[in-house]
């Protein structure tokens, strides 16, 4: 219910201000932007430990969200009216992710082994082209499509041979790093305030594939040889201030 308020009151805004001020849409130049970023994740966590010669298969689900800022720097080229194309490059702050699972690999003889995994995941500066159209001379409405390139990081403690939770035999811990590349599609519309401040709001989903980490070689160490695998997309939503120079 929160959530559609918010939405009501953002369309309110657009259409409030339209018809108070216009941007020339034939008209070129460079702009900033900063607002905020609500920011979620959802990922499903999976690996192969070898153990004695078998493989242990783990799987989970991740989903986290976070409320961070937003800026970016940009350039809008004017094309036939009512049409441009803006290149832009910005970062989102304090959307970084820390997440982590914990799974069970059943044993014989009544052990068990336990893996835990902690993912930090940090996203650099994106870039992105949006082409767009003016719907009225203060209203623009455009389609987005971004790089985010970032890093992985994982840390991964392996409890072998245990009886009780707090009762193993051996406890194998290991971290690796690992680069993500990331593709965003996304929209947005943004409407003029004055003939230099606009409001802007956009919507983006980030796809950055499958992001694997191996430990050690499946060759020259098969018993320690472990593959982790996170399959992770971003979903982002940004509310903005823009000035154009």
């Amino acid at each position: 219910m929160d959530s559609m308020r918010a939405c009501s009151l953002c369309l309110g805004l657009f259409f409030f201000f339209s018809p108070v001020a216009s941007f020339a849409a034939n008209s070129s130049g460079f702009y900033a932007v900063a607002g905020m970023a609500l920011d979620a994740h959802v990922a499903h966590d999976s690996g192969t430990d070898f153990l004695d010669g078998s493989a242990g298969l783990t799987s989970s689900n991740i989903g986290q969200g976070k409320l961070g800022a937003s800026f970016g720097l940009g350039y809008q080229f004017a094309l036939r009216e009512p049409f441009v194309v803006m290149l832009e490059a910005g970062k989102d702050l304090g959307t970084d992710m820390s997440l982590s699972t914990t799974s069970m690999l059943l044993g014989s003889s009544g052990f068990f082994s336990t893996l835990s995994r902690q993912w930090e995941l940090k996203r650099d500066w994106y870039i992105a082209i949006k082409p767009g159209m003016y719907i009225n001379p203060s209203t623009l409405v455009y389609l987005s499509l971004a790089h985010h390139p970032g890093s992985a990081h994982l840390s991964s403690v392996l409890q072998m041979d245990c009886l009780a939770v707090d009762s193993c035999l051996d406890n194998r811990q290991r971290t690796g790093s690992t680069g993500m590349q990331g593709t965003g599609i996304g929209a947005g519309m943004q409407s003029a305030l004055t003939d230099k401040l606009f409001f802007r709001v956009e919507v983006e989903r980030i796809d950055y594939g499958r992001i694997n980490i191996n430990f050690s070689d499946p060759v020259t160490s098969p018993d320690g040889f472990a593959l982790q695998s996170l399959k992770l997309n971003e979903y982002l939503g940004r509310i903005s201030l823009g000035y154009r120079f």
